[in-house]
């Protein structure tokens, strides 16, 4: 019988620096696309906001903090992922753009 009490398995600083890697350096969306998927995310909100990266990948944007805000205030997702403060954090809290395969694993 499943345990309903399990614990789902979550690094919400990877999810974070994952995120932020992306947003430095956009070719690692390509690099970790296959790996992590939105729905993969723990938190929702990173879902969100990897949904927007991947939309601003494939629609051949640029891709940076301030085109991921104006992505989610295109979806009316922006305040719902903590506005731009919150890609600021993300921003902040990742060490090394190119650990972005890492965190995503």
């Amino acid at each position: 019988m499943p345990n309903e009490f399990r614990n789902t398995p979550q690094n919400l600083t990877a999810e974070m620096s994952l995120l932020g890697s992306q947003m430095l350096d956009a070719r690692k969306i390509d690099d970790v696309r296959d790996i992590c998927r939105p729905a993969d995310f723990y938190s929702d909100v990173n879902g969100m906001i990897q949904t927007a990266l991947n939309k601003l990948r494939d629609g051949g944007s640029h891709v940076d903090s301030v085109l991921v805000a104006e992505q989610l205030t295109a979806t009316g997702k922006l305040e719902d992922c903590g506005g731009i403060h919150y890609l600021m954090e993300l921003l902040e809290t990742v060490p090394h753009a190119g650990h972005a395969v890492h965190y995503a694993k």
